[in-house]
């Protein structure tokens, strides 16, 4: 689809955190060591549907290197200190606001931001999330790094809520409550 001038590429979160709020913790920094295997198909499909994953630097380091970055998609990797570069793979930094500009004048139409929590945080303040897709796994992890969970209920409305698996695990995701045309 052509966008037209006023329009902006399309974003959405996607997360997994323990039932108990938390994306990682000292143990479980990598969440593709904890989450479910329906976590990981739903990750992938909704990514590559995508085309296009923001993430940053410190969550980028913890894939495995043989699968960095990931494959057919396009991955930004925000970093103040280490350049990112080769095939789909890119370096971004600054105003989160000028990157979606620039990715939708290379005829982006939607982004998957991968994490971690601080840019998760740099796109919801900056009200430039539309969806967030996340999964909640009947862990516990009792401390750790929280997912934004204050953003949700002030600024989303639950859309759709499914258990996936019998051990309880739940995607849920969230719609913008009024969506802004930038």
């Amino acid at each position: 689809m052509k966008m037209t001038t006023n329009q902006r590429i399309r974003t959405f979160i996607i997360a997994a955190m323990s039932k108990d709020g938390f994306i990682a913790n000292e143990t479980h920094v990598n969440s593709f060591e904890w989450t479910s295997k329906e976590d990981k198909a739903n990750f992938r499909e909704l990514t590559k549907k995508a085309g296009l994953v923001i993430v940053g630097s410190k969550t980028y380091e913890t894939f495995d290197p043989r699968f960095r970055p990931l494959s057919d998609r396009h991955n930004v990797v925000y970093s103040r200190l280490k350049q990112y570069a080769g095939k789909n793979v890119e370096t971004a930094s600054g105003d989160p606001g000028t990157l979606l500009e620039k990715l939708t004048k290379c005829g982006f139409t939607e982004a998957a931001i991968i994490g971690g929590r601080e840019i998760y945080r740099m796109f919801l303040d900056a009200d430039l999330v539309d969806r967030i897709h996340l999964t909640i796994e009947p862990v516990e992890f009792r401390s750790g790094t929280p997912f934004h969970t204050g953003y949700l209920e002030s600024r989303f409305d639950i859309v759709t809520e499914q258990t996936i698996n019998d051990k309880g695990t739940i995607f849920r995701e969230y719609m913008r409550k009024s969506i802004p045309t930038h």
